[in-house]
């Protein structure tokens, strides 16, 4: 009988020991990019923003410019964006504005920052360009916006110099920002012109490079149609847990030798992530990034969950993605710009 008590206490021991460490457990959850929707970018300008990823968005370089006397803003060593006089206009008048007006200008150009404002390289139905610059520019006077002067057809000019200058390239305009759809859409209204950037109003001296006409203020992208005439596949990721999927994940092919990122979409009837359609050339050597946010249900501590991977593409490709790494934002900010 005495045996039959101690047994009885002991087992009741385990069986509450074992419920504590259960109930001090964290608990992790994961969190899509925006609730019960894809990632969304991270835009200026009244689009909308990630509340989990604002932190790490690119800040806008800022200037002022008189708007009677025009001038440049200079964005880095090879990028700046040249105002001519009166070439702003008031948003509800139409009048040319008088005084000085503030400008933000983004300027997208590393791979890892077109994955952190996600805004990556893919053309109309799939189709990849490579990358010379995306740019975003807004204009505003006492707090309200201002809008360029239609009447002046290069009010506002961008100039990014580069020595190796690409006579493929055209003007594109992005589209669809914010959803599933989004790409950039070629703009036959702007002529890109080769060879001509002034470093200022009248200069004569000039650099290579391109320039081209902002007719208004969204994202604009200076990009060329990549091996139009190679032959293409569709490249697919295979998150081995389960737990990865289109509501919390984000996964970009970026491309080693061109400025070009490739956003893949979430097939829930195959379980995986895929590019568009034949869209990617064979024999292309691609690093795979993946991306999750990992909130602790009791702490409410934020981590960023990436896998990565490198392939050269083959045809029909899958691409395993068999583990994960947690990184602080610190180390994935470090993660984006090492790409």
């Amino acid at each position: 009988m005495k045996f039959n008590i101690i047994k009885i206490i002991l087992l009741l021991s385990i069986s509450f020991m074992a419920m504590l460490s259960s109930c001090r457990k964290d608990i992790d959850v994961f969190l899509p990019y925006e609730t019960k929707t894809t990632l969304q970018p991270l835009t200026i300008g009244g689009n909308q923003a990630n509340p989990i990823l604002d932190s790490i968005r690119l800040k806008p370089i800022k200037g002022k410019i008189d708007c009677g006397k025009g001038g440049k803003i200079k964005v880095n060593k090879d990028v700046f964006v040249r105002f001519r006089p009166n070439g702003c206009v008031d948003s509800l008048t139409g009048k040319v504005c008088t005084g000085i007006v503030d400008v933000e200008i983004i300027y997208v150009i590393k791979r890892g920052d077109m994955i952190r404002m996600n805004m990556p390289t893919i053309g109309e139905k799939g189709k990849l360009i490579g990358s010379a610059g995306e740019i975003f520019i807004k204009v505003y006077q006492n707090g309200k916006p201002v809008q360029k002067n239609p009447n002046i057809y290069d009010g506002i000019q961008v100039n990014i110099v580069s020595p190796n200058v690409n006579n493929n390239m055209l003007v594109f305009d992005a589209q669809n920002v914010g959803t599933n759809d989004f790409a950039w859409v070629v703009n036959n209204q702007v002529d890109l012109q080769f060879f001509v950037i002034q470093d200022s109003i009248g200069t004569q001296n000039t650099q290579p490079g391109y320039s081209f006409p902002c007719k208004t203020f969204q994202w604009v992208n200076c990009d060329y149609f990549y091996k139009v005439n190679d032959p293409k596949t569709t490249v697919c990721v295979q998150m081995t847990d389960t737990i990865y999927n289109g509501k919390n994940t984000a996964v970009f092919a970026v491309f080693k030798s061109e400025n070009i990122v490739c956003p893949f979409r979430y097939n829930a009837a195959k379980g995986q992530f895929c590019s568009y359609e034949n869209s990617i050339p064979i024999g292309e050597k691609v690093i795979i990034v993946t991306m999750s946010i990992k909130k602790s249900a009791t702490t409410s501590a934020i981590t960023y969950v990436v896998g990565t991977a490198a392939a050269t593409v083959t045809k029909d490709l899958v691409i395993p993605i068999t583990t994960t790494k947690e990184m602080s934002l610190a180390e994935f900010t470090a993660f984006l710009d090492s790409l």
